[in-house]
């Protein structure tokens, strides 16, 4: 791929990402005892921190500039997080700052439904767009139901984990209530090496 197109293929993957925000949806004002019992998610990407907990980069060498790093670090404290933190990491996107090629699964938790790949759309990126879209049909809306989302950085002499996270009832029921795509922020959850993870929760067909 040419550098022309690389970078015109990262910054459609941000503008992807971008518009994963939680205003996207007019919201619905679901009770709790009003919340279906079973809902369809769809797990769209992920944004990732542009360093390891160690502030080392991903692959090769480079220090993170000075003003993403205070971006960020200012970021959570924004009424919206999400839309900062991809504002801070915008420098980055066409950038030859090294980023990981991340990879993982997706593991529903208390349910029989099975364990889906997650494959990015693009290598060397800090937001991941995951193609095919992986999809659960009927996922139990329950506080003992939750998915475990495990991504790694894939190189070619071998692949680390980049975090570990999980996605409650809580999350799903609120991405459900947003009425759209919904970033849920898991930045507190192990190192602190992915920072959100986007989600489209609707009510099953069925229901």
């Amino acid at each position: 791929m040419s550098f022309a197109r690389s970078r015109r293929a990262r910054l459609v993957e941000l503008v992807l990402v971008s518009s994963s925000s939680c205003s996207c949806g007019h919201g619905a004002s679901w009770a709790d005892d009003e919340l279906p019992h079973s809902v369809s998610v769809d797990l769209l990407g992920a944004v990732i921190a542009p360093v390891k907990a160690d502030k080392t980069p991903w692959d090769g060498a480079g220090n993170l500039p000075g003003s993403v790093g205070s971006a960020l670090a200012d970021a959570f404290e924004q009424a919206r997080p999400y839309e900062a933190v991809l504002s801070a990491l915008a420098s980055l996107v066409a950038s030859a700052f090294d980023k990981p090629d991340p990879s993982g699964t997706a593991e529903p938790r208390g349910t029989v439904l099975p364990t889906l790949r997650l494959d990015s759309a693009s290598e060397n990126t800090l937001t991941p767009v995951w193609r095919p879209t992986p999809r659960w049909r009927g996922l139990p809306l329950r506080p003992d139901v939750q998915l475990l989302v495990a991504l790694e950085d894939q190189d070619v002499l071998g692949s680390e984990p980049i975090e570990t996270v999980s996605i409650g009832h809580s999350d799903l029921a609120t991405s459900l209530r947003s009425g759209g795509v919904y970033p849920v922020d898991v930045h507190k959850q192990g190192r602190g090496q992915l920072l959100f993870v986007t989600v489209l929760v609707t009510p099953s067909r069925s229901e």
